[in-house]
């Protein structure tokens, strides 16, 4: 758990650093999606040297938990599942999301428009998605435990639409195909870099708002 958030904390960082976000820009983070903190403690160095570094998610308990146990010097708050989030226009420079828009079916747009709204101009958004390259691998695998997760999908064939939902409720399994976050999710953001396996299963998508 601890080396895994080390891992991709880490990750995020160089990635930032290396498309025009240094640390010593990074005065507001959001860790969009945060539970009990797997990430953003890596970020804590950050806010002890100054900088507000934010944890949001929608299960109370994981933020009671975090607010108990990594605050100060971290800083957090409970969100919903609809928009808004509890923070102001252009407020942040960096928000991260792992396995969020994995896991979303509805309000894609809203949600995308919302982190937009957060996020500064010529700030950044990464966030993971399960993608072309991750259906290949379940179909590679058809008896792991996502794959039997997904068994509205016809896993059979490669993955043809841009977008494919399993699931309903409140923890269904989302697939984006990066041919379909090139063009649809450019309305909000530039879709500035686009890599497979960047946490494992999933593929990392680094937007930039204009």
């Amino acid at each position: 758990y601890l080396s895994s958030g080390r891992a991709v904390a880490k990750m995020i960082r160089t990635l930032v650093g290396a498309h025009g976000l240094p640390e010593s820009e990074l005065k507001r983070v959001l860790d969009w999606g945060c539970s009990t903190g797997r990430v953003i403690r890596h970020f804590a160095d950050l806010a002890e040297r100054g900088s507000e570094v934010w944890g949001a998610d929608i299960c109370a308990r994981s933020i009671n938990w975090a607010q108990e146990n990594l605050s100060p010097p971290l800083k957090f708050f409970q969100c919903m599942t609809r928009p808004p989030l509890a923070l102001p226009d252009a407020s942040i420079d960096l928000v991260y999301a792992i396995s969020v828009f994995s896991h979303l079916r509805e309000l894609v747009d809203s949600w995308l428009m919302e982190l937009r709204r957060v996020v500064r101009p010529g700030g950044l958004a990464f966030v993971t998605i399960l993608d072309e390259h991750s259906w290949e691998k379940l179909r590679q695998a058809p008896g792991g435990w996502l794959a039997q997760r997904c068994v509205e999908a016809d896993l059979s064939r490669p993955m043809e639409d841009d977008f494919v939902a399993c699931g309903s409720g409140a923890d269904p399994i989302t697939f984006w195909h990066t041919r379909g976050v090139r063009s649809r999710w450019s309305f909000a953001f530039e879709v500035v870099h686009v890599e497979p396996e960047l946490v494992p299963m999933q593929t990392g998508v680094l937007l930039r708002r204009r």
